[in-house]
């Protein structure tokens, strides 16, 4: 039937959309991962290139004590150790151990060393559990809300409580396997697991009189076995807390049955497969059993089951919670709407109407009647007389509705922020695949007036990272910008930011390489706009950093734009002064514009 297609769909959907908030942590942590190995293998080989004779040490020459500058050197690194423990908040037993450790007066070069493999480890487990917590602090509720929105456009839109942190937290801590486990009980379970494997390969490769890179390979495939298993616990708790966000919305809304969904392509398990189509009652939903996940790396989900017939589009009743007035909607109500009126309350029905009204005359892929004449329906600003629609823009407004990216309008400030309220209210730590252009957009936006945030991620993002979408804007009526060809991306495109195309004073929208910045020229230096540090240590400070911080103007663009040095490429340049008054911009900054509550950045973040 056509409506059980419809709710297979949409739950296909919402459950790909929450999965990829995993493949995008289990992608950030192959490369901590990657990272850790290599600071493993790093130290290890200093460790042997002062110690070992002729590449090779035997355990009694590694049970060797420290001399006394040499113990130093090593309550020093500890020191510093036990500093970056309280910071990441590790385990009372670890720092104490530090401690221990610190003030003893005889240690041997391989206590040293192990001590120093015990620090990475532990670095690793405790960034791992932070980020993977707060991903699946996301995956639950919005799980849960975003059901509840499907479910009502059925049943009839009503008050949904958003549920409590405290209450989020207490589920996630809560086991749902047999081993009374958690997901965070595994990462440290996983630790001391790998941390004992690591020591002991280095042990036994002394015991064996080993050389460097025979130990060094054996502990890099440990490694790769450990980066495995946490690609796959991220995945799986992934699933069930997404599992588990649908079955409590089920619960609270009512629903009596629910369907087996499984994504059929040629990956889809034997179990999946037997279990698609399957309706239960809701009192058999068992993660694990009935319901998802039924195996690693499953990507199936459950939708509801009614028996009458659904057809989207038509109109709901809801009951506004502020006004108790009952109203007839149409079911094409937005989640956002949804969340602002019956979950935020931000918002009432009435408004929401007034502002349908309102809209319809503005609506994305058209100019109103007062744009054509001189002013934007808002009166805040104005545009030239005879204003012409660029086929950029119109292409732009048809594409993105076309890729389901969600739109919200974007008003004006009352008072213009100032340039470190505007990066303050704007950067952060990026936990998206990398939305350095929307938050360039986002920025040149709010310079131009427009109350505009980003870290939305998902299909925002992903459109606004595509080079051609960017030149249409660039080619949008009223902005001012030049596409360069390039033969040594790199090297020729320093050469032109130091040329006289950009003026001192002036900012610019850089496209380049794999990213996207705002950038100028202050005083005679080169600057570009850092939006997306988390700021951690190793990290730059968000703010205006200088282009020679790599050196030069080159192996900036090399490093942190990923221009190459020899390749052939184009890039462009946009004048952001000339977003200012400008409707197409306006417009368009409704695909990037982001609820504050559904920010995707933060000290989990990174630099992309």
């Amino acid at each position: 039937m056509e409506h059980d297609k419809y709710w297979a769909e949409r739950f296909e959907q919402l459950t790909e959309a929450e999965l990829r908030k995993a493949d995008d942590l289990s992608a950030e942590m192959v490369k901590e991962y990657r990272q850790t190995a290599q600071d493993l293998n790093d130290d290890i080989q200093r460790w042997y290139a002062r110690f070992a004779a002729e590449n090779k040490m035997s355990l009694a020459e590694a049970r060797r004590v420290l001399t006394g500058r040499e113990l130093a050197e090593f309550r020093w690194t500890v020191d510093e150790y036990i500093k970056y423990a309280k910071k990441a908040d590790l385990s009372e037993a670890y720092i104490q151990k530090l401690k221990n450790a610190s003030a003893r007066v005889h240690i041997d070069r391989l206590e040293a060393i192990r001590m120093q493999m015990a620090q990475h480890v532990e670095k690793l487990a405790a960034k791992g559990n932070a980020r993977l917590t707060d991903v699946l602090r996301d995956i639950y509720p919005d799980a849960q809300m975003r059901t509840a929105y499907e479910v009502q456009k059925k049943k009839g839109f009503e008050p949904f409580a958003r549920i409590p942190e405290a209450d989020v937290d207490r589920i996630l801590k809560k086991p749902w396997v047999s081993d009374g486990l958690n997901f965070s009980d595994r990462i440290w379970r996983d630790k001391e697991r790998l941390l004992n494997t690591l020591q002991g390969e280095l042990t036994r490769g002394l015991i064996r009189g080993e050389p460097y890179g025979k130990i060094a390979q054996r502990i890099a495939g440990r490694m790769g076995v450990a980066r495995s298993a946490a690609a796959r616990l991220v995945e799986t708790e992934a699933a069930f807390f997404s599992s588990r966000g649908q079955l409590d919305a089920f619960r609270d809304l009512g629903v009596e049955q629910y369907e087996f969904v499984a994504t059929l392509d040629s990956r889809t398990s034997e179990t999946c497969r037997e279990m698609d189509g399957k309706v239960l009652p809701l009192s058999e939903f068992k993660p694990g059993i009935t319901a998802p996940p039924l195996h690693c790396h499953c990507r199936s989900t459950t939708c509801p089951y009614f028996d009458d017939e659904f057809t989207e589009g038509e109109t709901r009743a809801a009951r506004d919670p502020e006004t108790g007035k009952t109203v007839q909607v149409n079911s094409r109500l937005t989640y956002e709407n949804w969340k602002n009126i019956f979950v935020d309350k931000t918002q009432t029905l009435d408004e929401w109407k007034e502002n349908v009204a309102s809209q319809a005359t503005n609506a994305p892929g058209t100019l109103n009647a007062g744009a054509q004449s001189g002013t934007i329906k808002s009166n805040l600003w104005s545009t030239p007389n005879g204003w012409q629609m660029s086929s950029g823009y119109k292409y732009i407004m048809n594409s993105a509705k076309a890729s389901g990216v969600e739109y919200r309008s974007v008003s004006t400030f009352a008072k213009l922020p100032t340039d470190d309220e505007i990066i303050s209210r704007l950067a952060g730590g990026d936990k998206t695949k990398g939305s350095c252009a929307s938050l360039a957009l986002a920025y040149a936006g709010n310079k131009a007036g427009l109350d505009v945030i980003d870290f939305r991620g998902g299909l925002s993002q992903s459109f606004f990272s595509r080079y051609y979408n960017l030149n249409n804007i660039a080619h949008f009526s009223g902005v001012v910008s030049r596409e360069i060809t390039l033969k040594r991306c790199a090297t020729d495109l320093a050469k032109y930011l130091k040329g006289n195309e950009v003026v001192d004073g002036k900012e610019y929208c850089l496209i380049a390489g794999a990213h996207a910045s705002i950038i100028r020229r202050l005083n005679g230096v080169l600057e570009y706009l850092e939006l997306q540090s988390p700021e951690t240590t190793g990290h730059v400070k968000n703010g205006w950093n200088r282009f020679d911080r790599y050196g030069n103007v080159a192996a900036c663009l090399y490093r942190r734009f990923g221009c190459k040095k020899t390749v052939a490429s184009r890039a462009i340049l946009i004048e952001i002064d000339s977003f200012l008054n400008n409707p197409e911009i306006r417009s368009t900054l409704g695909y990037i514009n982001t609820d504050v509550n559904a920010q995707m950045k933060g000290v989990t973040g990174n630099v992309k």
